[in-house]
């Protein structure tokens, strides 16, 4: 998948997708950034052909969608967009939020959700 992430401007290259359970995702979140326990998605960033790996706990997602009160495939797509906007440089704050909102509308818009 090669993408130009919403209004931002930036190209970023092909990406790596694992979706995982829970503990896999925890051990990780612990060997690679020092993290305990498991979290809804990690971005690590790539070389110079690849923008990097994405990895999705679809424990997380199942969670966050009866938390948020989302359809899975549109809470995916909210998850897809923040690890994206990782891999682009971007920090959590409202930069980021606005760049994932720009991201879920044009794929909303894209995918009719």
């Amino acid at each position: 998948m090669c993408a130009t992430i919403a209004n931002s401007g930036k190209t970023i290259g092909d990406i790596e997708l694992y979706l995982l359970r829970d503990a896999s995702l925890a051990k990780v979140n612990s060997s690679q950034l020092g993290c305990n326990g498991p979290t809804n998605v990690l971005s690590f960033p790539g070389g110079f052909d690849m923008a990097g790996t994405l990895l999705i706990s679809v424990d997380a997602l199942e969670r966050e969608c009866i938390l948020y009160r989302q359809k899975p495939k549109k809470h995916l797509l909210r998850l897809l967009a923040h690890g994206m906007g990782h891999l682009a440089g971007f920090e959590h704050g409202p930069d980021m939020d606005v760049l994932c909102a720009a991201c879920m509308q044009t794929a909303e818009n894209r995918l009719d959700l």
